[in-house]
């Protein structure tokens, strides 16, 4: 929006737009098979974004602009929409046609979020473009045109879920960068068979789900923990200039950690790193949940039974 304002000149034609300047929203990462291995969440936002805005245009007795093509595809009397998963679609479908979701109680956080997240982009483009208050009111058409035409992703596309994750690593590794649990996501995935890998990411994604259901997200909390409990041997000394050591350097960048201390995990083979998602990561999490809970609740019979499980 801020760079749409830099060019909007009001009462300027809409052919205008063509010489506006470009705004990159960065590479997504997909496969062969359109599954989207990075931009997920862009490509959400973008959804939302397109749906509230189509939903402006109605209201409005200006020029309007086809912008459904861009939310959904529709084949024998079905929508797919650009994020094409099952979980999503009844949401995603209600914003469509109703501009507002029916919150129901079986809602995942996943819904949650992107219900949320419509509300706010309907706040903020209602404070824009609505006609009785806003501060554009005859932008519309000029924003749309300009997002479709000067807003850009490039799509990198690979021929396995293997290639893809190998791709996403690297170009984060390299000043693209994301959340460590992301990263670390990424390594594990790219470890494992192309058979197993969507179990794998299926796994992973329950666990984290589980870790961020309340209002405090916990999956890099976990993390942190987890490696430091198990894994780290060594500490800081308490002494000027003194260089970080395993406690430390998890805590700062546990991605770069566990790329360098594969080894103190037992990652040397492709089974290791099925291992590590299948079973150890599922069973640590879970430990972690129930101790931060008992440590709000103290339950001394409970704690001893979690920690007797695993030894």
């Amino acid at each position: 929006m801020n760079e749409f304002k830099i060019h909007y000149k009001p009462g300027e034609s809409l052919a205008n737009v063509k010489s506006y300047g470009i705004y990159f929203l960065g590479p997504i990462i997909v496969t062969q098979d359109n599954e989207i291995i990075d931009g997920q969440q862009r490509l959400t936002s973008l959804s939302l974004l397109l749906i509230n805005l189509n939903h402006l245009q109605k209201k409005t007795d200006g020029h309007k602009i086809n912008i459904e093509g861009l939310i959904f595809s529709e084949a024998y009397g079905k929508k797919t929409f650009v994020i094409d998963e099952q979980e999503r679609v009844d949401c995603l479908n209600e914003l469509y046609e109703n501009d507002a979701y029916n919150k129901k109680d079986n809602d995942t956080k996943t819904i949650e979020n992107i219900n949320s997240r419509y509300e706010n982009i309907a706040e903020a483009l209602g404070g824009e473009f609505e006609q009785d208050d806003g501060i554009f009111p005859d932008a519309l058409p000029y924003f749309i045109e300009w997002l479709k035409n000067k807003v850009f992703i490039i799509r990198i596309t690979t021929g396995t879920q293997g290639d893809a994750h190998k791709i996403f690593e690297n170009m984060n590794d390299r000043g693209l960068r994301l959340s460590s649990v992301e990263m670390i996501k990424g390594h594990l995935l790219s470890e494992i068979s192309d058979e197993k890998r969507n179990d794998a990411n299926n796994c992973w994604k329950k666990v984290m789900q589980q870790l961020n259901s309340e209002d405090t997200p916990q999956d890099i909390d976990f993390i942190q923990t987890w490696l430091r409990a198990k894994y780290a041997q060594s500490m800081r000394e308490r002494k000027e200039k003194a260089e970080n050591r395993d406690f430390e350097l998890i805590g700062n960048e546990p991605y770069k950690w566990l790329i360098k201390n594969k080894r103190k995990l037992g990652l040397l083979r492709e089974n290791d790193y099925e291992r590590l998602v299948f079973e150890d990561i599922p069973f640590y999490s879970k430990l972690y949940r129930e101790l931060r809970h008992y440590s709000a609740s103290f339950n001394q019979k409970k704690i001893s039974i979690c920690v007797l499980q695993r030894t």
